[in-house]
């Protein structure tokens, strides 16, 4: 099964996304969303077109993947490639995470970003959890400026992700 990117579908929620959208919102080829996952939703294995970051804000899921079993709780982000077939299973108490779906472009011409996005990981730093925060507060507190902060932040954000998951640091 593959969950296309597209735009949002009715009944609030986003294509590739099947937990139940709180905030969407697309800038700078990047998709940002805001979803909650009830009842402890469980996803049959299934591939994403694009490499997504997703930070768990309340909750947990477990990611099974070729690799084994990532277990992210509230605080961690997960990075996953494009088209990893995995399935998840989230807390039967709720779960809601902020998604970051990477276009694929500056994912192919960046080899920073190749690296990054080329297997699935779990990171827990302050500083993205941080920067999570901050994505999440400009989702839901709008004005002129608030793509233009989405965008630095996201950048800021993988920039941080770079850095905490290469092996110098």
């Amino acid at each position: 099964m593959t969950m296309e990117a597209g735009p949002p579908r009715p009944g609030s929620m986003v294509a590739g996304v099947a937990g139940r959208r709180v905030a969407n919102t697309e800038v700078g080829g990047y998709r940002v969303v805001e979803a909650v996952y009830t009842n402890g939703l469980s996803l049959p294995r299934h591939t994403h077109p694009r490499p997504a970051l997703s930070f768990v804000a309340r909750g947990s899921f477990r990611e099974t993947n070729r690799r084994g079993v990532d277990v992210c709780q509230a605080g961690m982000m997960h990075v996953r490639p494009s088209e990893e077939p995995h399935a998840n299973q989230f807390d039967p108490n709720g779960t809601r995470i902020l998604i970051v779906d990477v276009p694929l472009e500056p994912t192919l011409e960046d080899r920073r970003m190749r690296r990054l996005l080329s297997r699935a990981t779990v990171v827990e730093d302050g500083t993205v959890q941080t920067l999570a925060g901050q994505l999440l507060w400009e989702l839901h507190h709008r004005d002129d400026a608030t793509d233009l902060a989405l965008e630095g932040l996201v950048l800021a954000l993988l920039a941080r992700l770079i850095r905490a998951t290469s092996s110098g640091r």
